[in-house]
């Protein structure tokens, strides 16, 4: 559970510093 969670997190937070970086 703790790790997948942890994946998630990761894989939105990169999606999110994209999105910041393409704006």
């Amino acid at each position: 559970m703790n790790r997948t969670y942890s994946m998630l997190g990761r894989s939105v937070g990169m999606i999110l510093a994209a999105g910041v970086l393409v704006l």
